[in-house]
């Protein structure tokens, strides 16, 4: 099977070392996970996006961003699944993340380094990831964020969701919510068994 595997949320805690960062470094407000009932940090502290993306650019700019850890479970997992899946990554990262992105993988899971695609959200160049999944006959994303969730059900693709505060609402018959990564490969062997079936 071609599974495709989100990056932040799914793969890395990166809004807990976000909300570290900011804690230590912002007076003010204290920030906790559950506090991301919105994507973006500006939604959460009522600012502007502007500000909000501001504060992102000292975090990833920071050495805390190079300090984020997996997601338990993802490593060996993701190894697992790459056993007898098609494994590609796919990021709403930007293309100005490639390099910080790689080191990254370079720690921790060197060998999908070539595998990561970049859908450049934030660019002209923006690809959705339901576009790309359909383009590379990518039959499932594992990922957190609402929208592209929903982006790439509509669009045929099943989608394992990692429940988290921002996507509380989601509902779609292709999405399955996991709590973790046990939960994930256990959906992805049904989502395989349904699919034989077909």
């Amino acid at each position: 099977m071609k599974i495709a595997i989100d990056i932040d949320e799914v793969i890395t805690d990166t809004t807990t070392a976000l909300v570290n960062y900011y804690n230590r470094n912002y007076n003010g407000r204290r920030l906790r996970f559950d506090d991301f009932t919105q994507y973006h940090i500006e939604d959460v502290l009522g600012i502007s996006k502007k500000e909000g993306e501001a504060i992102f650019e000292r975090f990833f700019n920071s050495g805390e961003f190079d300090k984020i850890i997996p997601i338990e479970g993802a490593i060996n997992s993701i190894r697992d699944l790459a056993r007898e899946n098609d494994i590609s990554i796919l990021t709403a990262r930007p293309d100005s993340y490639r390099g910080k992105t790689e080191n990254w993988f370079d720690k921790y899971l060197q060998e999908f380094k070539k595998r990561i695609i970049y859908s450049d959200d934030a660019s002209s160049n923006y690809r959705t990831k339901a576009e790309i999944c359909r383009n590379m006959e990518i039959g499932l994303i594992l990922e957190d964020h609402f929208r592209y969730s929903v982006e790439c059900a509509n669009a045929g693709i099943d989608v394992v969701l990692f429940d988290k505060p921002w996507n509380k609402n989601i509902k779609h018959k292709r999405i399955k919510r996991v709590k973790n990564w046990n939960e994930a490969v256990w959906r992805i062997e049904e989502f395989g068994e349904e699919n034989e079936g077909d």
